[in-house]
Parts: C-alpha cells; structure tokens; sequence
C-alpha cells in the first residue's frame, strides 16, 4: 500500500493536489473539519518513519486532535495546539502557528507548526504543515550568545576609558582656565577642541554602560515620587542651556506650574535632557526648541518639538534599537544610544516613548505620566 494515496481517488484534482505536497519539503497532513488525517505528503511520511513509526501509512486515517491530546511530554504545547488547531478546522481563526523543540537523541531540532484552512470542492479542510527551522534557531541562538559577548566587551571597554578620559578632561579644563599658564589663543582653540571630544567620549561610554541596565536595577528600583513638572522641564533645560545658546538656538518651556506627575525624578530629567540634546543637534541655528507638558485626562503628556530636517520615514521603526538613530551617512555626530536609553527609561516609569515627524518640517518626541493630585 503507498503511503501517498489521497483516500480513495475520486478526481484527477486529488491526484494533483497529492502531487502538490509531495513537493513541498515541510511535512504536510490536510485534515478533514473533523481533525482526521486524509492525506501526509513524502516528507511526513520519511520524518514518521526515521523517528521508529513502524507503519507511516498508517497515519491517515487517524484523527490527529486525539494524537495532539496523547502527547505526554509536552502538555501544554499539546493543549495549545488543540485550541489553535480546533479553532482553524471550526472556522473560529484563520491561522495558526506555534514553534516547538523536538529534540530526538541524536540532535536538536525545532519546528514551526501551521494550520490553514483548504477549501476543495466544497469540503472544509486544513493543512497542517511542519517547518523545520532549526537552522534559524541556531543561527539566531548564536547571534545571540555573539552579541551578548561582544556587549560585556564593550562594557568592560566603556567602563575602563570612562575614568582616565574624566582625568584628561579636567586636566584640559584645568589648562583652558589659564590658572597653570597664560596659553595663546591657537593653544586655547586646540585645547577647546580636545575638550569637546573628552566630553563626547565620556557621554558615548556613561550612555553605553547606562544602556546595559535591566530594567529594575540599580537607580531603577528607586521609589516614585510626586514632582512638578515644571521643575523637571526646567532642571533639564538648565542642562543643555549651555548647548543651546552655543548653537544660538531658542529654548522655549511651556509646562503648567500647578501639575504633578508620578515618577523617579532624575530618570525622567535624564528622558528629557536626551530628547532636548537630540533635537538641539538637528536644529539650525537661530530655530526654536519647544519642551512641552499638557494635561489630557488622567496623563501628563510630555512632548519635545524641533524644526530640524526631520526622519525619512522608512528610518522610525529603528529609531529606539542600540545605535539605531546613527547610520553611517548621519551628519550630526552621536553615540546613537540616547534613544535607546529613553526608552529604557520610560519603560522603567512603566511609560513608553512615540514620535511624528515630517521631512524638512521638524519631530516631535512625546511620552506620558500620571498626573496626580
């Protein structure tokens, strides 16, 4: 008996339609509204027998819910794919999919399972295929091992230039103040230069080392407290006051005195302090910034608004990953972690960062936090 034959062919269609999953490399059952196996494609049938079922053909026919319902080792995958798989043969859902390990003695290996609806002739039926994705799952297990290493390495490197480079810094600034020695103007132009670069690198290394803190950790497990948001707008802007009149750049605050938010002060400075340096760097000068807070309901919704040549739009969903907001053709010079760090923060606030932005228009930043009274 083959282990290919459709049921009891009634139509040149079923012997196309067998013809067609054979060519398919996952293994393929369709099963009838039911949940009983009518027909396995070549690849279900080698995988059932390499893994010691006797008699493959033997499948169809059976009813593959109560196979699903047998599984002992795995019973909640086995329930999960119970539901998903009912509710694609009632026609509840259109879809179903689930990865699962399936690990025989030899190897490793996982799967993808899907369930779709098959209409033939009339007949509700559903295909049921299993992909084997353990390529993928290996390939991304191991980028995922490469990029924690490569992260601790980083760490470790971030963390040993922080402290000689705050060393270099002072001791440039010590030599630009004149108390060690009257410098000629070309001097103090170099050393001006040089300090502007130990403050980039320190900034890249605290962003970086900040960037690798669970969430929960550290500064983070500090207690919400109840603090006006005027006072955080303006602690903030009194950060990068000094950017902005280098850039010649107007910073215009409009928060309300008498609203209070519940959060963790200094993180929610820090959110601020990134977003208003970031739009700063893309500001021409002579524009305006613009740190707003409004109350909508139960929120206070925080918003930093700029003119600057705004994000092309396929560039947004990537704004918020490490490095995201820097590409190789960016002509303002950054680290590419700020992003990456506001977001941490908000979401150790139990708030989440969103962005509008319009080419050669401007961008707008905004986040929420609850107001209270």
């Amino acid at each position: 008996m083959s282990a290919l034959t459709l049921v009891p062919s009634k139509s040149a269609l079923d012997s196309i339609t067998q013809s067609v999953i054979d060519s398919l490399p996952a293994n393929v059952a369709i099963l009838d509204r039911c949940g009983v196996i009518i027909a396995i494609n070549n690849a279900w049938f080698q995988f059932a027998r390499a893994n010691g079922l006797k008699h493959p053909e033997a499948c169809v026919g059976q009813n593959y819910l109560q196979t699903c319902a047998k599984a002992k080792s795995n019973e909640p995958e086995a329930t999960h794919v119970i539901r998903g798989l009912s509710a694609v043969l009632w026609g509840q859902s259109p879809y179903f999919e689930l990865e699962y390990a399936c690990h025989s003695p030899n190897e490793e290996r996982w799967f993808l399972m899907t369930a779709t609806p098959l209409h033939s002739g009339g007949d509700s039926q559903v295909i049921v295929c299993h992909h084997n994705i353990t390529h993928r799952v290996i390939a991304e297990h191991e980028a995922r091992e490469a990029t924690e290493k490569l992260k601790t390495a980083y760490c470790m490197v971030a963390h040993d230039f922080r402290s000689p480079l705050t060393s270099i810094k002072g001791s440039l600034s010590l030599l630009r103040s004149g108390l060690v020695c009257e410098l000629p103007d070309e001097a103090e132009e170099l050393i001006s230069i040089a300090e502007e670069t130990s403050d980039y690198l320190i900034a890249l290394a605290s962003d970086f080392l900040d960037l690798q803190k669970p969430v929960g950790s550290g500064v983070q497990k500090s207690q919400l407290e109840h603090v006006k948001v005027d006072t955080i707008c303006s602690a903030a802007v009194n950060s990068v006051s000094g950017m902005a009149q280098k850039r010649e750049i107007n910073l215009i605050v409009d928060a309300p005195s008498d609203l209070a938010v519940a959060c963790r002060p200094r993180q929610i400075e820090r959110v601020i302090v990134n977003l208003l340096s970031n739009a700063l760097k893309f500001s021409a000068c002579g524009s305006t910034v613009k740190p707003t807070v409004l109350a909508e309901h139960s929120d206070a919704v925080f918003s930093v608004s700029d003119k600057g040549p705004g994000i092309p739009e396929e560039r947004i969903p990537f704004l918020f990953e490490e490095f995201g907001a820097s590409t190789p053709s960016t002509v303002v010079k950054g680290s590419g972690l700020g992003l990456s760090i506001v977001k941490n923060l908000l979401e150790a606030n139990d708030s989440q960062i969103s962005v509008r932005s319009e080419l050669n228009v401007g961008t707008t930043f905004e986040f929420r936090l609850p107001i209270v009274k």
